[in-house]
């Protein structure tokens, strides 16, 4: 089982790492402006791998499955992706209600449980974890009975969405190298490297995983700093470098280790953490505001005070184990 205590750092670094995508939301910084300062470049641009980490680890976890029967099936779609519609649609209504006192309507609520509405900004995640649970079956019948078809596959998401963006970003300088809808394809890009990484089927090297990691990040710092594009998303090219870079860095350096009961603790709490951060985010970084001037304190301060109450929430509501299952699958 040591192999697993590598995808539960990969886990908890990722949620800090999302945590730290938000954190220009909390003074409403315009993250698409020509001149951003090199600090908030450099958060985004590392923050901007939480989500892939989260995926290739989903690859690693899932993707191996074998579903061999009917019954295999019904108890995958009922044990995970009913669980995660219902504690969505949850925390989907909660941000509903919350972001819109005294203007609740029937229809709107419809649309948040259907998950057509995304009240607030991270939510879009549930709804593209979803999508690829649905075909999670498929998925793993196509990589585990048709190897070559799963790899042609996989290549061509990779082409239309890594290779065109980054011509994007290269040759056009597209300052929103992205494409709308077509973009929720290029996870799947992710969640097969996390199986071949996980599964060994392709071993890199900490050298070479060191060297991704470093030409990841200066291209994605360098190229948004001299304004090739502007909008930060998981279907550049260069976060994938990143990310792919550190996601095998992590497997190599931990994969010999022994269980951490607390760091596996963590691991567990990653998905509630995610889930009930941003009801904390936005007072605690507004309180700090009003008492530093200081913006690197501030932010830093709202990081870990934030990861911290979302824990301490997360943890207390285990309290309750079917509150907690409910309400962070925890």
């Amino acid at each position: 089982m040591s192999r697993y205590i590598y995808l539960d750092l990969i886990k908890v670094v990722a949620i800090v790492m999302v945590i730290m995508c938000h954190l220009p939301l909390v003074d409403s910084l315009d993250m698409l402006g020509e001149n951003i300062h090199i600090l908030w470049n450099i958060n985004l641009s590392i923050g901007t791998l939480g989500v892939p980490l989260f995926m290739m680890a989903t690859g690693a976890l899932v993707l191996k499955k074998k579903f061999e029967t009917k019954e295999d099936i019904i108890h995958f779609y009922r044990k995970n992706f009913l669980s995660i519609y219902i504690t969505g649609v949850i925390w989907s209504v909660l941000y509903y209600l919350t972001n819109n006192i005294g203007q609740w309507n029937v229809v709107d609520v419809v649309k948040t449980i259907l998950l057509i509405n995304k009240p607030e900004v991270h939510l879009w995640y549930i709804r593209m974890v979803l999508m690829y649970y649905a075909v999670m079956p498929l998925l793993s019948f196509l990589c585990h009975k048709c190897t070559k078809i799963f790899c042609v596959i996989v290549f061509v998401v990779f082409l239309i969405n890594f290779g065109w963006n980054g011509y994007d970003i290269i040759v056009c300088h597209n300052p929103t190298p992205t494409h709308s809808g077509l973009s929720l394809t290029c996870y799947l890009v992710y969640i097969a490297i996390g199986y071949w990484i996980a599964n060994n089927k392709c071993d890199i090297p900490i050298y070479i995983c060191i060297l991704l990691i470093v030409v990841g990040l200066f291209a994605v710092v360098y190229l948004r700093y001299a304004d090739y594009f502007r909008f930060f998303w998981y279907d550049n090219p260069f976060i994938l470098i990143a990310g792919v870079g550190l996601f095998a860095l992590i497997k190599q350096l931990m994969q010999e280790s022994s269980e951490i009961i607390a760091l596996s603790e963590l691991s567990m709490m990653t998905f509630g953490i995610y889930l009930c951060h941003m009801l904390f985010l936005y007072p605690v970084g507004r309180y700090l505001l009003m008492l530093s001037p200081n913006e690197f304190v501030v932010y830093l301060g709202v990081l870990i005070i934030t990861l911290v109450l979302a824990v301490i929430l997360v943890r207390s509501c285990h309290l309750v184990r079917g509150l907690s299952k409910i309400l962070f699958r925890y």
